[in-house]
């Protein structure tokens, strides 16, 4: 399915166990009003990215970014965006290491109760990777 809308998934393995992945994608041209900010010919978009909690800090989130850049340029893409929520500061320090730059901001207000807080939302994705073939739900 991804491949045929310009896309690819990468996951990365250690020991042959599943611990992360990466989807990415060929975008849409860019509207005219943006091109004068991003000028991008061919545009690509990385989105999700996820190394399970215990596989961090291990270069895996760099390594799916880099053959994703890689992979993404040989196609023709100059330009690469991404979205990170803002307190996921381990995935913001890592894109700021990659070179990433904020370029917008985007705001967010919830209008009703019970915000789920990024650990729920991590643990979210951390059962729907288990349920992928990757780490055991704990």
């Amino acid at each position: 399915m991804l491949k045929g809308m310009g896309g690819f998934g990468l996951i990365a393995e250690l020991s042959g166990r599943p611990v992360g992945f990466l989807l990415a994608q060929l975008l849409p041209a860019v509207p005219h009003h943006f091109r004068l900010l991003l000028r991008p010919e061919l545009a690509g978009q990385i989105d999700p990215l996820f190394v399970e909690a215990p596989s961090r800090n291990r270069g895996i989130g760099t390594a799916l970014c880099l053959e994703a850049e890689r992979r993404l340029r040989e196609a023709g893409c100059d330009t690469l965006t991404l979205g990170v929520v803002a307190e996921n500061q381990g995935a913001v320090r890592l894109y700021a290491s990659l070179g990433y730059k904020t370029t917008v901001v985007r705001m967010h207000k919830r209008l009703s109760p019970s915000p789920k807080t990024w650990t729920e939302v991590e643990k979210q994705h951390g059962r729907a990777f288990a349920l992928l073939g990757g780490a055991r739900e704990r």
